[in-house]
């Protein structure tokens, strides 16, 4: 276990290792009274990735399936026109975020709630284990739960729109559709300017042969068939070698079936072949996070928030956690603060474990505690969970020490 020490100070980090799995936690020994604490890299849930298809089809275009639902509607930015880039479309049902699906060219979107998988391979940012669980990548499947019982399944649901650099509105499923509706539509409203692209321009480029095959491969994707997608996103790619977009999605499909070095090929290429494509960098970093490769880790995730600032928060997160491995407190502090801003659904709680590390090792005991707390009321059930408690608990005592030192003097 790497160890971060500074002075009397030693500082055993609990990381996360992310890939196919559910991620994994293991932590250093503590010692002492003084300031040792545990920076926790548990997330719940995750930022943006865009590429995708679905086609929205009416409801009778489907056989019905009395334990499932069929929802459809569109995505709007700011109630005028839909999204330039494809949105995902996340369910989060009972604390538990999944990709469901994505928009068409026109904003549309149609799925079955409650489908394993839908035919979607969850992308490379999203969480899929809810507060409980350690999120990976997002790559292995769903291991939420949704009860799959007609309209049954939407208690407890919402649905919204993810897109890098926008915020979603949601629409709160329970008791207001049927097994077969219309949830109408989802407002996105633009966080802020950004330089980065969600989609590739090199996608323009692209010979129609090479396009074809793409687009295939999403739709294999669509229907269960990643081996037959891979060869077509492997076609695409071997037509036009500048096609990032394709090499993104191969990359995302590499990684679901655990093979990290050739995803991560595939990651560079795409951002080799269209370094303003901001998806591509998000996913790199996890896999540099995981292998514990934390300057490559910074310079990727910086990379990223110079070209889209507004977007995703945990970027924001990835690149606190190089920094504080990198020993630079001041930026770790700086980048965790940005993703606490930017988290406004509060759904990656490892963000407020490692501020309160950070804070720990500053000895604000009474912020550190605080930090932890909040760590601890999104993810009581975290597998580190009674280790963060025992770190709240010695934080409260140094902080009340502290403070009855100050009244005697």
């Amino acid at each position: 276990m790497w160890k971060l020490c500074r002075a009397r100070a030693c500082l055993p980090a609990a990381l996360l290792v992310l890939g196919p799995a559910l991620a994994q936690q293991s932590s250093g020994s503590s010692s002492g009274d003084t300031t040792t604490t545990t920076a926790t890299a548990t997330d719940n849930s995750g930022s943006a990735s865009t590429t995708g298809t679905t086609q929205r089809r009416p409801p009778g275009a489907l056989s019905r399936d009395s334990r499932l639902v069929f929802l459809y509607g569109r995505v709007m930015v700011e109630g005028l026109a839909p999204p330039g880039e494809l949105a995902a479309i996340e369910s989060v049902c009972n604390g538990t975020t999944r990709t469901e699906g994505y928009t068409d060219g026109k904003g549309r979107f149609s799925f079955r709630l409650g489908e394993e998988n839908n035919g979607i391979a969850q992308d490379a940012s999203a969480g899929n284990g809810g507060l409980a669980r350690l999120s990976p990548m997002g790559l292995g499947g769903y291991s939420g739960g949704i009860a799959s019982a007609g309209a049954r399944a939407m208690n407890g649901c919402e649905l919204r729109a993810r897109l890098p650099g926008y915020e979603s509105e949601t629409i709160v499923l329970a008791g207001r559709f049927s097994d077969q509706s219309d949830v109408g539509v989802i407002f996105l409203h633009r966080l802020g300017a950004a330089e980065g692209l969600l989609v590739s321009a090199t996608s323009l480029a692209a010979p129609k042969n090479a396009q074809k095959d793409f687009r295939k491969g999403l739709e294999e994707l669509a229907r269960g068939k990643p081996e037959d997608a891979r060869k077509s996103l492997e076609n695409a790619v071997r037509i036009y070698p500048k096609y990032a977009a394709a090499w993104y999605e191969l990359g995302k499909l590499q990684l679901a079936q655990r093979e990290t070095p050739a995803a991560r090929a595939s990651f560079e290429a795409a951002i080799r072949e269209d370094a303003r494509f901001v998806l591509p960098y998000l996913a790199l970093s996890a896999i540099e996070i995981a292998a514990q490769e934390w300057p490559l880790a910074e310079e990727t995730t910086a990379r990223a928030i110079a070209l889209d600032p507004y977007g995703s928060p945990r970027t924001y997160f990835y690149n606190a956690l190089a920094r504080y491995h990198g020993r630079d407190l001041d930026g770790a502090e700086k980048s965790a603060s940005e993703a606490e801003r930017l988290d406004r659904r509060r759904e990656i709680a490892g963000v407020w474990g490692l501020l309160g590390s950070i804070l720990a090792m500053r000895r604000d005991f009474a912020g550190a505690a605080e930090q932890y707390r909040t760590y601890l009321a999104l993810a009581p059930q975290a597998s580190n969970a009674a280790e963060i408690r025992a770190q709240l608990d010695r934080m409260e005592r140094l902080s009340s020490r502290e403070s009855a030192q100050a009244q005697n003097q």
